[in-house]
């Protein structure tokens, strides 16, 4: 029994304290809860408890809800299983796939022909590599020679033709015989491959190549087509015979001829018919000049008969037909008429300065400069700035021949004082 006990102030049954969490040992210190703290409260049984946000419960019900309709603070969406595939059989509705065009690809611009510098020198020297034979020939070139000529003069010992060679090929890359020397990549070195060589030369080969001698020529039949007037000509030429000598076996003049195609592919009168792949049987199609064209009409017989005398009289052999008269006299601009204006010319090699006349009006003749890579459009553009008028005001003709915006002047063969009339179309 404590000695003190009697003062210890005995504790009330209903007194606060008793409930209390909070004992004191200390007697005297002891103090009386305050009845008005607040009391913690258990929850109502009854009260429905809120739901997390990633709940799938329903109702109190364990019902899971789909991931989709959850937010984004409950993770990553339900995986989307595309329609007919090995996890999901589902067909798939009918949709119209739209495949996009393919794009366009650029195509490579020829050079333009750099102005030579005033300490810049217009010649060089190049070499001729010919692997048929394993040799190599240095040639001065100009930088407006084209690469035809160079080999022909280059291999002027070989007695080199045009439709000798099978391929040329400069900086590893395949080029035109057409093409000049300001526009290769390599302006020292062109390598020539040969289709044939002459007898006397076989010996030289270390590859074997056939005769030139040897070499079929073929003989064909060739239509020529004029949509003008709805006629047809048939005649026969040999593969090494050029469109003209084609043409100037039928009665069509030859000035009276604006183009020539073939396959849909514009032609000129130079080439040969080997040149253009032209296949046996096939049709040569001609466009004659915008002037009142009288009827032609085809004289198969003539043109049959004067084809069998081809090979018998060779291929440089002048036909009858023209001789005889058949030929029309169309109504042409008159041009002034020398012995440098025959067509067909050789192809255009140096730079010329021709005159254009304006017909029918009272603008003075004019010069203009013309480099064989020019094309139709450089002396249009000196119509226009000499009379103010568009492009499509006038008609450039050049002996019968018309040149458009993209002709290429070189295959004309335009010299100095040619002179290219321009008609004045009237307006529309």
């Amino acid at each position: 029994m404590l000695m003190d006990s009697d003062k210890y102030v005995p504790v009330a049954a209903d007194a606060p304290s008793a409930l209390s969490s909070e004992v004191s040992t200390d007697p005297v210190k002891a103090e009386p809860v305050d009845t008005r703290a607040e009391r913690s409260e258990l929850p109502d049984i009854n009260q429905e408890a809120p739901k997390p946000k990633c709940s799938r419960s329903t109702n109190g019900n364990d019902v899971p809800d789909p991931l989709s309709e959850l937010g984004e603070e409950c993770g990553m969406p339900e995986p989307v299983i595309p329609c007919e595939t090995r996890g999901n059989s589902t067909k798939c509705e009918p949709s119209l796939t739209l495949v996009a065009p393919p794009a366009p690809l650029a195509e490579r611009m020829p050079p333009i022909m750099p102005s030579p510098q005033p300490n810049e020198s217009l010649t060089s020297e190049m070499s001729i590599e010919l692997p048929d034979f394993g040799i190599s020939r240095s040639i001065l070139v100009h930088r407006m020679d084209n690469v035809e000529s160079i080999i022909i003069r280059a291999l002027r010992e070989f007695e080199v033709l045009p439709w000798h060679v099978q391929m040329i090929r400069n900086f590893g890359a395949e080029i035109p015989p057409t093409r000049h020397v300001f526009q290769l990549e390599d302006p020292k070195q062109v390598i020539v491959y040969l289709r044939c060589v002459r007898h006397k030369n076989l010996d030289q080969l270390i590859v074997r190549l056939p005769a030139c001698e040897d070499l079929e020529v073929k003989t064909m039949q060739v239509r020529v087509e004029v949509p003008e007037t709805d006629d047809v000509f048939i005649t026969e030429a040999l593969s090494i015979d050029t469109v003209t000598t084609v043409i100037s076996r039928t009665p069509i003049p030859l000035t009276t001829i604006s183009k020539i195609t073939y396959n849909g592919m514009r032609i000129h009168l130079n080439h040969s018919l080997e040149y253009i792949h032209f296949a046996n049987k096939s049709a040569l199609v001609a466009y004659l000049v915008a002037v009142p064209v009288p009827q032609l009409h085809p004289l198969q017989d003539q043109a049959t008969s004067t084809s069998q005398s081809i090979v018998e009289d060779g291929p440089n052999s002048s036909p009858s037909l023209l001789s005889s008269g058949s030929a029309h006299d169309l109504k042409l601009v008159p041009i002034p008429q020398d012995d440098d204006s025959e067509i067909p010319r050789p192809f255009m090699q140096t730079r010329a300065v021709i005159t254009v006349r304006v017909a029918d009006s009272n603008f003075p003749d004019f010069p203009v400069l013309v480099q064989p890579t020019d094309v139709g459009l450089t002396i249009f553009e000196a119509l226009k700035d000499r009379t103010g008028r568009p492009f499509k005001a006038f008609n450039l003709m050049f002996h019968g021949l018309k040149i458009e915006q993209a002709t290429e002047l070189r295959p004309i063969g335009l010299i100095d004082d040619d002179v290219v009339v321009a008609q004045m179309l009237p307006p529309q």
